[in-house]
């Protein structure tokens, strides 16, 4: 017998139980290890000859905008099956109006009530000829579907900008950055003193600096991102302002948006910030029935919610 551990009785009467659940749990362990070491080693060949359920190739297995019946369903399984296959991951999505293809009739859509019957009816002839199936979480991709609000979105960073030469009262509503009509929300109002030896039409100083701030995407696969870490050489003076000198100001905006604050001295820029939907905020290439927002990968509530 094999003991995991000591054990402490703190109950008299559940140290029957105690002993048996530990005894049983020995006993199955020993007993799979019993049994992996008769298994007999298959050979190289053998094995590639002749691999086992969890070695054998998986297919993609594509429900094109949920078109898919109970017949077609056998019928592509028993194929996997005739032809070696170890099962399917099922993907329902759609695209297949890309490139000037025809569309495919809309079926039954996604995790529906029809749909769901179709998923079980796999199950059961996956379970009938010994193939795994696997199932994509949702239709299409970018997690999401119908039920994800504009709030739980892709966001992005959005901001407005106010100039203004102080010293003196600044009071009227700054104006409200762009933002898609569905959802807006303000996150703050920072000022900072600009350098006055600064021309407002002089380039960045930071090269590349859109790509770095991600105010400007990089390519599909971005296989070179080299230059995200050159940059041009320092220059005396050429700072337009330092993170200590900035002013937070977001509690004295009104909420229809006017600020009110009496400004130093100075030449002064005023950012309102906020954030809105991200500009690929939606399920990509779902079936008909299940588009929506996708989920904000950066928000764990609205994963939850």
């Amino acid at each position: 017998m094999i003991f995991f551990g000591t054990p402490t009785f703190r109950n008299p009467a559940t140290t029957g139980v105690r002993f048996v659940v530990r005894l049983a749990c020995a006993t199955v362990l020993l007993l799979a290890a019993d049994l992996r070491a008769a298994e007999p080693a298959l050979s190289p060949e053998a094995g590639f000859a002749a691999p086992p359920p969890e070695a054998r190739v998986r297919a993609y297995w594509w429900w094109l905008n949920g078109n898919v019946t109970k017949e077609s369903i056998t019928r592509d399984l028993e194929e996997m099956a005739a032809k070696g296959f170890g099962g399917a991951v099922i993907f329902d999505a759609n695209g297949s109006a890309q490139d000037g293809n025809t569309p495919v009739p809309h079926g039954p859509t996604f995790f529906s009530p029809k749909w769901r019957e179709l998923y079980k009816h796999t199950l059961r002839e996956a379970a009938r000829l010994g193939l795994e199936i696997s199932l994509n979480i949702q239709s299409g991709w970018n997690l999401g579907g119908p039920m994800v609000t504009a709030a739980d979105a892709p966001k992005k960073l959005v901001w407005s900008l106010e100039t203004f030469n102080g010293p003196g009262p600044f009071n009227r509503k700054l104006p409200e950055p762009p933002h898609a009509k569905e959802f807006y929300r303000d996150i703050a109002v920072i000022a900072y003193p600009v350098n006055p030896k600064l021309n407002a039409g002089d380039p960045p100083v930071v090269k590349n600096w859109r790509e770095k701030a991600l105010e400007k995407p990089l390519s599909f696969s971005a296989p070179d991102t080299s230059f995200l870490v050159e940059d041009e050489p320092a220059q005396p003076g050429e700072g337009t302002t330092h993170a200590k000198d900035v002013i937070d100001l977001t509690s004295r905006m009104q909420t229809n948006g006017t600020l009110r604050w009496d400004a130093p001295p100075g030449r002064w820029e005023i950012l309102r910030i906020g954030c809105t939907l991200n500009d690929h905020c939606k399920v990509s290439t779902s079936s008909d029935g299940w588009q929506g927002y996708a989920i904000d990968p950066f928000d764990a509530g609205a994963f939850h919610r």
